[in-house]
């Protein structure tokens, strides 16, 4: 029999731009998407112990960030209660002084990713900052740290604000079916990039870097102080 999935994961302690939208959730388990990324591929909870994935949330529990699909959860202390493997801590991690043991999980548009909560750059948590998907650039999840808004690709784990950044570690996430209708998210033990073996940083033009970076920056503007007005001033 395979070992017994861990219980949820409470939030209390969360603060930043998903304060409010992380509770505890109580209400109704959400269907799984159809179609997408990795995480639509509905398995088992037996079949996901056995390919090394450990259960870290139900899939009820990401709330959303703001309207259209992005949804987010931060998972504590998720290396010293077992969830994932050994963690490879670097020289450049170490000396910042993070241990990288919680993980942030997000939802944008179906898509399911799992990232390092703590930013590589500045230790400020990424599940803080603002998420979202830029197709034209054929980047399916970004999102934006709240310190100095430096962008990370949330398939690779690469900052796209400066390729000199360390990259954040990424983990891969499916979704299992624990009853009809009911899901559960769970999360490679193993970072889904070998050291070494993450795809290259991506190298967009620096124009592209900046509009993704703009765009991030104003969706957390609208979040705290509400959109522009016909003017394009907000209440501050």
């Amino acid at each position: 029999m395979p070992p017994p999935a861990p219980p949820p994961v409470s939030n209390t302690d969360l603060s930043g731009a998903f304060a409010d939208a992380f509770t505890d959730n109580q209400g109704q388990a959400t269907p799984a998407p159809a179609g997408g990324g990795g995480a639509a591929q509905t398995h088992t909870s037996r079949q996901m112990a056995e390919l090394g994935f450990a259960r870290v949330c139900a899939a009820t529990d990401l709330k959303p960030n703001r309207p259209g699909g992005y949804d987010g959860f931060v998972v504590r202390n998720a290396g010293a209660r077992g969830l994932l493997g050994a963690v490879n801590l670097g020289s450049t991690s170490a000396e910042s002084g993070w241990a990288g043991l919680d993980l942030a999980i997000f939802r944008i548009k179906g898509e399911y990713f799992a990232v390092q909560n703590t930013c590589p750059h500045a230790a400020a948590p990424l599940a803080s900052g603002d998420i979202e998907d830029f197709p034209e650039h054929e980047l399916k999840g970004c999102v934006s740290c709240p310190a100095h808004s430096y962008i990370f690709n949330l398939e690779s784990g690469a900052c796209l604000t400066n390729p000199e950044t360390p990259a954040a570690r990424v983990y891969e996430v499916r979704l299992a079916e624990e009853a009809p209708g009911v899901h559960a998210v769970f999360v490679s033990r193993e970072q889904r990039w070998a050291a070494g073996a993450a795809p290259s940083p991506e190298r967009l033009e620096k124009a592209a870097v900046n509009s993704i970076q703009l765009k991030l920056v104003g969706i957390g503007l609208d979040r705290k102080y509400g959109p522009e007005d016909e003017d394009g001033e907000r209440d501050l």
